[in-house]
């Protein structure tokens, strides 16, 4: 009798974590697009890749950008995601979302290079990247079997620990009940 519980509640666990991982599969761009010449003088550093759905989007430059260029039209994303552009210095721009974005989205930007810098000869376009959010994953599961009263094997208890490769929600439990 025991044993069949056993194998019931870890069954009951194995679909809960089914359904936790269980989301729409993104698929991976791993090639930036091309960058022109004149964008590559420009810009250093950009965020990209896998990053955190907390992470703020970043750009660095190595030569000062015009800070009066307006910040509504410099950078955009698709989907869209809702924020602001911070001037850090002269040099890095961040972009601040308004919430957390989803997991496991992949997303394309569009920076105007031509409104930060306004005054190169040769005009240096559109600059796009692209970066993906981290899925929520688990990274270890650890527990035991119990029964919930001494002697008594008609009622078996599953105790233990998930965690998961990004935090969850704040003060959120699941308990998994099998009789």
């Amino acid at each position: 009798m025991k044993r069949g519980y056993q194998v019931m509640v870890s069954i009951a666990v194995l679909i809960l974590l089914g359904l936790i991982s269980c989301k729409e599969k993104v698929q991976v761009h791993s090639i930036q697009p091309p960058i022109s010449p004149e964008a590559a003088r420009l810009v250093r550093q950009v965020t990209s890749g896998l990053i955190s759905p907390g992470a703020e989007i970043m750009v660095q430059f190595f030569h000062p950008f015009d800070e009066q260029a307006p910040d509504i039209k410099i950078l955009a994303f698709s989907p869209t995601i809702k924020g602001k552009i911070i001037h850090e210095d002269s040099r890095t721009l961040i972009f601040r979302h308004e919430n957390t974005l989803p997991y496991r989205k992949s997303f394309s930007a569009r920076l105007d290079l031509d409104l930060l810098f306004p005054n190169e000869e040769e005009k240096p376009g559109v600059f796009n990247f692209i970066f993906e959010t981290k899925g929520r994953e688990v990274s270890s599961f650890e527990g035991d079997f119990y029964l919930e009263q001494q002697g008594n094997p008609d009622i078996v208890v599953y105790r233990g620990n998930i965690s998961f490769s990004e935090p969850a929600l704040p003060g959120s439990t699941a308990i998994i009940s099998s009789s």
